[in-house]
């Protein structure tokens, strides 16, 4: 019996992962979990079933989605995300493969196109599974907190009544609901847009086609300690936002006050020696959440780093949303 159709999501769509592949068919794995290389089809990776689906349950009279259940994965990703994510991304790598050919220093995207990338990479970050994951943890610990509160204020206005329940019952497939506010909201969207606009857009260009992405591509490195991570870390001072545009080409954007050094690469391609990207390529596996997608099957950085690491593989923990301290 066939799979129902549309079953795998992607939280990384194909149209990224085929700018890491040697035939646009598979990508070489680095798995975390079982600590081995392997190669994997795209359709095979960075997806969970029904990862996007809205149960009919919570659909009112007035709303009844053009696709249903699968409107926020055919309506807004296929038809609204996914076809302008790879154009954006096609244009940046064209243009890079033309700067191997003859390197020159002219400006990369138009004023439109960076706005246009800058809401695709908001979109890209907001539609992770850890995003999904921190705001069902959110609003359960919200609940709870306001609970507790509610809970305390009863009972010193009704000593002698009977104790008050806290007791709640989350219903996990209101999940999907809660991710779609999200990755689905334009005000959102815009003012993550924009933090990522207001920095110098350096992209690194490696002549040996080895820079690795992973399914958690968007790495936020903070230079200065001590730092919130407002807007999930976009708009910290001091901060890089690091990521992948395919297997030759990276982009970088740094903190303008901060990095003023950067101005004179903004906008601009800029090649890097291999060292650099061993680099970054470590940095996408620390943060990786469990694999490692590269245009070949070399990945002797990572068994460099576990060794350092006494074997074992290195796990990076995302921050999460406090509530209350918790």
């Amino acid at each position: 019996m066939s799979k129902e159709p549309n079953t795998k999501q992607h939280y990384i769509p194909e149209c990224y992962l085929k700018n890491f592949s040697p035939n646009l068919k598979f990508v070489y794995i680095y798995d975390k979990k079982v600590s081995k290389s392997f190669p994997n089809s795209l359709n095979s990776i960075a997806n969970y079933d029904f990862f996007y689906d809205i149960p009919e349950k919570y659909y009112s009279k007035e709303l009844k989605p053009k696709y249903g259940s699968k409107h926020f994965e055919k309506a807004f990703f296929a038809e609204h995300v996914e076809k302008l994510y790879n154009q954006s991304l096609e244009n940046i790598i064209n243009k890079s493969n033309n700067y191997i050919e003859k390197p020159k220093h002219t400006e990369v995207l138009t004023n439109e196109e960076k706005e246009i990338l800058a809401q695709l990479i908001a979109i890209q970050h907001l539609r992770l599974p850890k995003i999904k994951d921190d705001a069902s943890i959110t609003i359960k610990k919200a609940f709870q907190e306001s609970i507790k509160i509610i809970k305390s204020a009863f009972e010193n206005s009704n000593p002698e009544s009977n104790e008050l329940s806290t007791k709640i019952d989350f219903e996990d497939d209101y999940d999907s609901v809660l991710h779609a506010q999200l990755y689905a909201n334009e005000e959102l969207v815009a003012e993550f847009a924009s933090k990522i606009l207001n920095k110098h857009w350096v992209f690194l260009v490696s002549k040996t086609s080895n820079f690795y992405a992973s399914d958690n591509p968007i790495i936020i490195k903070n230079h200065l300690e001590n730092q919130k991570p407002y807007c999930d870390g976009f708009g910290m001072k001091g901060v890089e936002v690091i990521f992948p545009i395919g297997k030759s080409v990276l982009l970088t954007l740094w903190d303008e006050e901060y990095f003023p050094d950067k101005l004179k690469f903004d906008n601009t391609f800029n090649s890097i020696k291999s060292k650099e990207v061993l680099a970054y390529n470590a940095l996408q596996y620390c943060w990786a959440t469990r694999q490692v997608y590269s245009y070949s099957n070399e990945f002797k950085i990572i068994e460099l780093l576990k060794k350092k690491n006494n074997g074992e593989e290195i796990v990076f923990k995302h921050p999460i949303t406090l509530v209350n301290g918790k």
